[in-house]
């Protein structure tokens, strides 16, 4: 009885961990963001994001809906009102790509990543300043 106990606490800690590592926010356009992995970059102060709009099946994140599209990864310049389209993630594991900091500036944060991007940088004093690679 102990032994069951300690498995379905072990697996209910588990679960709750990993939702953790997730929390999908829809902005007013309807488009999702994970903001648990929202960070600023603390040489550049670019945030880092991903989002999604919806329309793919078989997202490979725990908390995703199975009807949702690829998670793009961008990088906003709230400051200069700037993008930078840091590619597709289809499977859980895309990291940041290397010089992703050279990335070409694409201009309007409305018009590139809409109400995702206009969320993130209304909030951007509250997001956490982290060392990325």
């Amino acid at each position: 009885m102990r032994l069951r106990l300690a498995v379905c606490l072990a697996c209910f800690f588990g679960l709750a961990t990993t939702a953790a590592a997730e929390n999908w926010k829809a902005a007013s356009d309807g488009t999702l963001y994970d903001t648990d992995f929202v960070r600023k970059d603390e040489t550049t102060g670019l945030i880092v994001l991903r989002m999604a709009t919806g329309g793919r099946a078989g997202a490979p994140y725990a908390g995703w809906p199975k009807s949702k599209s690829p998670v793009m990864l961008y990088a906003v310049d709230c400051d200069n009102d700037q993008y930078l389209d840091l590619g597709l993630d289809f499977d859980g594991t895309h990291g940041l790509p290397k010089g992703w900091r050279k990335t070409e500036k694409g201009p309007g944060i409305k018009d590139g990543l809409g109400a995702v991007g206009l969320a993130v940088c209304a909030g951007k004093d509250t997001v956490p300043k982290v060392a990325l690679p």
